[in-house]
């Protein structure tokens, strides 16, 4: 299916100046406009840069004088100085959309100090494909050092100036360390509450001291959080939770996004790391047949990665390949996390037929 977006027109105020009647001659027009370059030149003369008035006729009756005229440099008024033109573009109406298919990519481990290089390289390929992407930023590194104390804070904070609307700071844990045992392993699930709600309020701080802007998505290290986390995440005013999709079918029963206690859940479908002990990747025919089939199945999909395992040029270049097998896959709309909770709250994304259509 095409998407269809609406028409949209840039409009300008004609600020042509009207001369009166063209029938007058060329004599006519030579003959005022010698005037005003006379008259231009004897204010430089007297040191004087102002149109003596009535030159160009009467303010309030010229086409050019008034309300969304564009004022001749030097002609401020000694009252104020001459209104500037405001030249505006209508915005194009909210619409439905069709889709294809609904994706979100979610970039893990963001921090300093560990291959940096590859995190940008990574990165670099997101701008470079035009794709939206949810960061995972954790907010203690080392021996607890907040990163705000890093360089990595004025470089999340270029993404968002130079990109605006492309990467989402979404809260990763507190130290990414396993604490429990919880469903193979988890940071928060299986922990008391109040320690829960400590580090959750902690990070939270950090990563808002961090980037300018207070974190509403809560990214579990190890996929894997508990009902207290997600009691803490919603006294922290976070709306939406990212975990994996294998714990959410055990412990929720859920595998597709769903809502509950307040928060919206979005399972991930799973990682480009095929061996966690060797570092394997699967093969581009299994993360391809692994999208497609969850597009057939009319599902959102959520894939996962961590920046640290594209280190090389071979890796990154599996990651465009993907990438660009997405896009080439249909009409896709590509969303952070954050972004898709705001349409599910808002009502204005809804699954169809044979696809997803978005209001926008």
């Amino acid at each position: 299916m095409t998407r269809q977006r609406g028409p949209r027109e840039d409009q300008h105020d004609d600020i042509r100046p009207e001369w009166g009647n063209w029938s007058v001659g060329r004599a006519s027009a030579w003959s005022v406009l010698g005037a005003v370059v006379v008259l231009l030149l004897a204010g430089v003369a007297t040191g004087g840069v102002g149109i003596p008035d009535g030159v160009l006729g009467d303010a309030g009756s010229s086409p050019a004088a008034g309300p969304g005229a564009v004022p001749t440099h030097g002609t401020e008024d000694v009252d104020g100085p001459a209104e500037r033109a405001v030249t505006t573009t209508p915005e194009t109406p909210p619409e439905w959309h069709e889709y294809d298919a609904v994706v979100v990519f979610r970039n893990d481990d963001i921090q300093p100090y560990y291959r940096t290089e590859t995190m940008v390289a990574v990165d670099r390929i997101f701008v470079e494909e035009g794709i939206p992407v949810t960061l995972g930023v954790v907010p203690q590194v080392g021996n607890g050092a907040p990163i705000t104390d890093t360089d990595l804070c004025p470089y999340l904070r270029s993404l968002e100036r130079d990109h605006p609307g492309q990467f989402e700071m979404a809260l990763h844990g507190y130290t990414h360390e396993q604490r429990t045992d919880f469903y193979g392993g988890s940071e928060f699930g299986g922990l008391d509450p109040a320690t829960q709600r400590a580090y959750i309020d902690s990070g939270t701080r950090t990563l808002t001291e961090c980037v300018g802007e207070r974190p509403t998505t809560f990214v579990p290290p190890m996929d894997t959080y508990d009902g207290a986390t997600v009691d803490a995440l919603r006294a922290a005013n976070y709306t939406v939770v990212s975990g994996g999709g294998s714990f959410t079918a055990q412990y929720y029963d859920e595998t597709e996004p769903f809502e509950r206690d307040g928060l919206l859940h979005v399972p991930n479908d799973g990682g480009f790391v095929a061996n966690w002990s060797t570092g394997a990747f699967h093969d581009a025919d299994t993360l391809e047949r692994r999208y497609d089939w969850a597009v057939e199945d009319g599902e959102i999909y959520v894939q996962m990665l961590h920046y640290q395992d594209f280190t090389t040029e071979e890796r990154r270049a599996q990651l465009r390949a993907y990438i660009q097998y997405v896009k080439a896959s249909g009409d896709v709309r590509f969303m952070t996390l954050g972004e898709l909770d705001e349409h599910t709250r808002n009502g204005t994304i809804e699954k169809t037929e044979d696809g997803w259509r978005v209001y926008e």
